[in-house]
């Protein structure tokens, strides 16, 4: 079978699409995009990926995917009875989707506004006032994520972990004050634990280099 190459960098957005990978059990390879030395500006990458970002997901036919979350889906549906995401005429499935687009959508810019606002304003004054609205944001998110998802259930969608947990905890390492945030919503260290115990999302995560569940 063809492989699928992942273009990934540690601390990226890749390290949900290896977790799909690895629990889709379809073979791929792991090419390593040096963020620290611009290669994804190079104009290499930007053959591969034209708008320069960090992960890109080669298809065994030679198709280029970017944007994390369109991944996820995408290998998802490939391999239905693997569980990643509830089937496209399963009543879960909308609940799944809504998530993925709040987090793609307002999470994911939260966290590149907070870790790289000198790409967005200018003036210290500014770049601090942009993280503060950011990490407000990643509050308010996790605060809904909380009321509606885990005050009921184990995971997003119920005692069944999906791709929707392993986004959720991806962007949640990412958060500038996760200690803060834990000791706010403790729920969260439990689910953070959880997604992390299993053993295709620890592969990825620990690959990717992102935050241990936290000790509080």
């Amino acid at each position: 079978m063809a492989k699928y190459t992942l273009y990934w960098g540690p601390k990226m957005g890749s390290a949900a699409v290896q977790a799909a990978l690895i629990w889709a059990d379809l073979p791929h390879q792991l090419v390593q995009v040096n963020f620290g030395n611009s290669e994804h500006k190079t104009a290499e990458y930007r053959a591969i990926n034209p708008a320069g970002k960090i992960p890109a997901l080669r298809l065994p036919d030679g198709t280029v995917l970017s944007e994390s979350g369109a991944m996820m889906v995408y290998l998802s549906d490939l391999v239905p009875e693997r569980g990643l995401l509830p089937g496209v005429t399963a009543a879960a499935r909308a609940e799944a989707l809504r998530w993925l687009f709040l987090f793609a959508s307002e999470a994911y810019p939260a966290v590149l506004c907070a870790y790289h606002p000198e790409n967005f304003v200018d003036g210290e004054a500014a770049k601090q006032s942009l993280l503060n609205q950011a990490t407000a944001t990643l509050d308010r998110l996790s605060d809904l994520f909380v009321q509606q998802a885990l005050s009921k259930h184990k995971f997003a969608l119920g005692d069944q972990l999906s791709m929707v947990d392993v986004y959720a905890v991806m962007l949640l390492s990412w958060h500038p004050a996760l200690h803060d945030l834990c000791q706010r919503l403790p729920v969260i260290v439990g689910f953070y634990e959880n997604v992390w115990a299993d053993p295709r999302v620890h592969t990825a995560f620990t690959q990717h280099k992102l935050q241990q569940p936290p000790s509080l």
